[in-house]
């Protein structure tokens, strides 16, 4: 016999978090009776999908980058906060945090993402002007990371101040089934130091127009609620990301509460 449930199309941007993300989504639908087709989707492609109504939900949205995006659709809720942060390896962690200074380091890292917020935060905090910056693209953080920390134990003196966008798998270590030899430390974040904003964002779950009044009531609210921490979010990227675990599974750990602490 056929399945009779309703379907909803759920677009998603074609990243290993992106596609974790999709499926605790696609989880929340189908314990509501929901079947889920899924659309991966290149970054340009998701505007014309959602106009289009090719998709009835998008999972991969951030606001107020995408403002454009987020206006074309209807918002049913955030489910992640993105932000920046400061941080730095494990093992160059100042040893008073709460008042770290430039000087507690020997180059300041950027990515595409973050490099124009440097001068207004240099005019605030003249004690990061000294160091040296040197940029890496976001994809590529984590590996650089691992990179740094082999070298300090070989002798090397890398302190990085690192300026960063959370979520991103620079900020989770391996998972302990990773071989010993291969595993890499997570960045740790720094305390926020007084005067320097740092921005945040949202990463919303927009609906294509007019869907909200066909779907019932308390699976808009548990949409709505559905909500996942910047830590959970890194964790799919380095695991979906790096390790190669499979999206859907990371999504049930996290759904059992196995993801963190893995």
């Amino acid at each position: 016999m056929a399945d009779s449930s309703p379907s909803l199309s759920l677009g998603y941007l074609s990243t290993p978090m992106d596609a974790a993300l999709a499926c605790v989504v696609a989880r929340a639908l189908e314990a509501n009776g929901m079947g889920v087709d899924f659309a991966d989707l290149p970054l340009e492609g998701r505007l014309p999908a959602l106009e289009a109504g090719e998709v009835d939900l998008l999972v991969s949205c951030l606001v107020p980058e995408e403002a454009d995006l987020a206006a074309a659709g209807d918002v049913l809720g955030t489910l992640f906060p993105p932000q920046v942060s400061f941080a730095t390896l494990p093992g160059t962690f100042p040893a008073t945090p709460e008042q770290w200074r430039g000087g507690d380091f020997n180059r300041l890292v950027v990515t595409e993402r973050t490099r124009s917020l440097l001068p207004a935060l240099v005019n605030k905090a003249p004690d990061l002007a000294p160091l040296p910056v040197e940029e890496v693209a976001s994809p590529d953080l984590a590996a650089q990371i691992a990179g740094w920390a082999r070298a300090n134990q070989q002798g090397a003196d890398i302190r990085p101040l690192v300026l960063a966008w959370e979520p991103n798998a620079a900020f989770e270590p391996s998972s302990p089934d990773v071989p010993e030899g291969e595993r890499a430390p997570g960045l740790r974040t720094l305390p926020a130091r007084p005067g320097l904003d740092l921005p945040v964002g949202q990463g919303v779950l927009l609906a294509r127009p007019g869907l909200r009044a066909t779907l019932n009531p308390d699976l808009l609210a548990e949409l709505g609620e559905l909500r996942l921490d910047n830590r959970a979010m890194s964790v799919f990227d380095r695991t979906v990301g790096l390790e190669d675990k499979d999206p859907d599974d990371m999504a049930e750990a996290l759904q059992r509460g196995h993801l963190i602490g893995r």
